[in-house]
C-alpha cells in the first residue's frame, strides 16, 4: 500500500497537528541568538466527510483522535495504532497525544 493509499479511509483522511516549544535565547554581551526546539508531540486527526443535507454537498470534520468516536471511524483505534506507528518509526521521542482513556489499550 502507497503513502498516499494508506491515508485514505473509506470515507475520510488521517492527518496530524505538529506541536513542539520553541524557545530563542539572545546573548547581548556575546552577539548570539540561539534556538532551542523541545517537546516535539503529535495530534493524530480524522477528516470526516459526511452529506449536509440542509447545505445540499458534502462537509467535513476534523477529529482528534484524543476524542475520537467509532461512529465516525468504527475502526480508530487500530488506524491511530498503524499511524502512531509510522510516526514511530522516523522518530522514537514523538510524544503522540494518546486515545482518550477509556478506549486506550
Amino acid at each position: 500500500m502507497g503513502a498516499e493509499q494508506a491515508l485514505v479511509r473509506k470515507v475520510g483522511v488521517v492527518g496530524m497537528f505538529a506541536t513542539l516549544d520553541i524557545t530563542k535565547t539572545v546573548d547581548t554581551e556575546k552577539d548570539t541568538t540561539t534556538i532551542q526546539i523541545d517537546n516535539v508531540g503529535a495530534d493524530l486527526n480524522y477528516t470526516y466527510r459526511y452529506y449536509n443535507q440542509s447545505k445540499g454537498k458534502n462537509d467535513y470534520l476534523v477529529i482528534p483522535f484524543s476524542k475520537m468516536e467509532s461512529k465516525y471511524l468504527s475502526n480508530y483505534e487500530s488506524v491511530y495504532n498503524e499511524f502512531s506507528n509510522v510516526l514511530k518509526k522516523y522518530d522514537n521521542s514523538i510524544n503522540i497525544t494518546p486515545l482518550p482513556t477509556a478506549y486506550a489499550n
